[in-house]
């Protein structure tokens, strides 16, 4: 897969909330799981692409409402 493929691929996981786009972490990692790639190859195209992570499962990134 090509790194455009992975970055459309990120981009059709993530949701349009307030004009933001975000991405929940489970789905971070199973869209990681399900592509075999990295979490960091993940994150580094949701920060390139001015995706959000939000409902982090350690807590640390974005919130439980998805606002």
């Amino acid at each position: 897969m090509t790194q455009d493929e992975l970055t459309e691929q990120v981009l059709k996981q993530a949701t349009q909330v307030n004009g933001k786009k975000k991405l929940s972490c489970h789905r971070a990692h199973v869209l990681a799981e399900d592509l075999a790639v990295s979490l960091q190859a993940i994150g580094t195209i949701c920060q390139a692409q001015g995706v959000k992570i939000v409902n982090c499962q350690l807590g640390c990134f974005g919130d439980k409402t998805g606002g």
